[in-house]
Parts: C-alpha cells; sequence; structure tokens
C-alpha cells in the first residue's frame, strides 16, 4: 500500500497549534470555528470549543448539559459576548472558513498564524 507523504498535511493543526502554546495564558480559551479540528486538541494538549458548528456535532452537542454546551459550543450571542470580553479567545479556522468571520461579526479579528490552509485568530493582538 502506498501513503502519500502530504496525505492529510492540509487538516494538520501542527503550526496552529505550535503559535497557540506560544501566545496562550492558562486560561486561554481556543474555538475551532465553524469545524471541528480534530489534530488540534491533541497538539494544545487541551480541549477545544467548537463556535459555529455544523453538521454531526450537532447530534452530540444536543445531548449535553447547557453548562458544557455554553462552554464548549457556543452560541453565536454568547461567542460574541466572549470575543468582546476582557479574556483572551483564539478562533482557528480554516481559510475557506476565515472569509465567514465578517459575516459573523468578527470583524475585529487579529490574524496570528496562516498556514496553506488554516489561520488563527485572536480578538486581542
Amino acid at each position: 500500500m502506498l501513503v502519500s507523504p502530504y496525505a492529510g498535511r492540509d487538516r494538520d493543526s501542527c503550526g496552529a497549534a505550535a503559535v497557540l502554546k506560544g501566545l496562550m495564558r492558562p486560561d486561554g480559551l481556543v474555538f475551532s470555528c465553524h469545524d471541528f479540528a480534530e489534530s488540534l486538541p491533541v497538539y494544545l494538549g487541551q480541549e477545544i470549543g467548537v463556535f459555529a458548528f455544523v453538521g454531526e456535532l450537532e447530534f452530540g452537542i444536543a445531548h449535553l448539559s447547557p453548562e458544557v454546551k455554553s462552554a464548549r459550543f457556543p452560541s453565536h450571542d454568547e461567542m460574541q459576548a466572549l470575543w468582546r470580553s476582557s479574556r483572551r479567545v483564539f478562533l482557528h479556522s480554516s481559510a475557506r472558513q476565515a472569509k465567514l468571520l465578517d459575516e459573523d461579526g468578527f470583524s475585529g479579528a487579529h490574524l496570528l498564524w496562516q498556514g496553506s490552509r488554516q489561520m488563527v485568530f485572536s480578538n486581542q493582538r
């Protein structure tokens, strides 16, 4: 069986995690925007949240307690409140989905890192 060394490289979050680890404080919040980045929690060594989720996540999220759901899978209004708070919040997004940030109301997002197909933003510099 032949496996390309490039298989999965575009979905690999190692570069994003390295940047986040260098910038995060212990109380830092990391959210994946629109999609769940499967490798990001592994590289970070911590759970991440998902904002504006779609697809199969919805089934599992529907079975969570309201507290867990609010913390890990915030609604648009909850995410806006977090984004505007004094806490530093990071958003990990595919370059394709990052175009939707303005439409989602995150026009003040600061780009911290850009890979070939992934980006990391923060509400603070």
